[in-house]
């Protein structure tokens, strides 16, 4: 099967599906990474148990994939049939490429194999749109053309409200060059248009104004896959900004007070201005000395409803160590739940 060219990066396993790739965190951080709450649904192999950067080391050495010891998985309720048969192909399919890759790749040479986990079932989704119709175990794969690169979206394990954006091509995080380009404008809008599935996993009892977006730092992610998070803002992070996104303009400037104890750089983006905004190329142009986006964490919000120039506010943290921006947002959504009470 014909393989893409591509940078060179530490080998990954591979799952090659067709001779070119579209241009261009699976992760909660490694501080705020509960375990999956027993009886959670299941929606991704069990081999996302490795995800997190604490357990690394015990993963480490494990196959990926289907086929590597954890226990196998039922398709969800309501694939029955021919439906199930198709999925435990693809499943097989994608074990057995992912597999011939890892083996091929030199021993001296691998990389961790959990951090590249989003990778391997992101290429189960792309496999199963071109095979079966279906994104499974995505919620949707658009495949992009010639003028659009392709993006998916996957929710993570036992989280309802959180979900991934991602690039069906190899991206490996904000950093990426590619990104400064109009493919990073293109995931921008995909992860925007994303918004409303976490309202309606919340039954509407949250307003789409009220879903954050946020991607990790290099040194706060676990996967080498660009995936932008979805999910409700913390109520301490939407608090402040009701009080203080009037003080902020359109470019560059500190936010007036920390959020969730880190500064962050602000900046407004009209809602006018949002279809054509790329964030990752405003990143390339912090103040102060050249920044190294590796060390760069990326949130975005809102503005809040009384706002006089609705839009939304781009939060950016140039961590000196490692930073999850994901952190602004809260995987529990005590903001809906208390919605729910009342």
């Amino acid at each position: 099967m014909p393989r893409a060219s591509r940078r060179w990066r530490a080998p990954r396993p591979r799952v090659s599906i067709s001779p070119s790739r579209s241009p261009g965190t699976w992760n909660r951080p490694a501080s705020a990474r509960p375990d999956r709450a027993p009886g959670a649904p299941t929606v991704l192999p069990s081999v996302f148990a490795c995800t997190g950067l604490s357990r690394a080391r015990a993963c480490g050495g494990s196959r990926l994939g289907p086929g590597s010891g954890g226990p196998a998985r039922d398709p969800p309720a309501g694939i029955r049939g021919e439906g199930r048969s198709e999925l435990r192909a693809i499943t097989g399919l994608s074990a057995f490429l992912v597999g011939a890759a890892w083996l091929a790749a030199p021993a001296c040479a691998l990389p961790d194999p959990s951090r590249n986990v989003l990778w391997v079932a992101l290429q189960g989704c792309l496999i199963a749109k071109r095979t079966t119709g279906r994104a499974f175990p995505c919620l949707s794969v658009d495949l992009g053309d010639r003028d659009r690169p392709g993006t998916a979206i996957l929710r993570a394990p036992g989280a309802p409200t959180h979900l991934v954006v991602m690039p069906t091509g190899d991206v490996p995080g904000l950093e990426a060059p590619e990104l400064q380009r109009p493919a990073g404008n293109a995931y921008w809008r995909a992860a925007l248009a994303a918004r409303p599935r976490v309202t309606v996993a919340l039954n509407g009892r949250l307003p789409v104004e009220e879903v954050g977006m946020a991607v990790n730092s290099a040194g706060g992610r676990s996967q080498d896959q660009l995936h932008i998070h979805l999910d409700c803002l913390q109520a301490s992070v939407r608090l402040a900004l009701q009080n203080h996104a009037a003080r902020v303009t359109s470019g560059w400037a500190p936010f007036p007070v920390p959020l969730q104890g880190r500064r962050f750089l602000a900046m407004r983006v009209r809602a006018a201005e949002a279809e054509a905004f790329n964030p990752f190329a405003a990143l390339a142009h912090l103040p102060g000395h050249a920044t190294d986006l590796r060390a760069v964490a990326l949130a975005v919000a809102s503005t809040p409803r009384n706002d006089p120039e609705p839009g939304f506010i781009i939060l950016a943290n140039r961590a000196h160590g490692s930073f999850a921006g994901e952190l602004l947002l809260d995987h529990a959504c005590m903001a809906a739940a208390q919605a729910a009470v009342r």
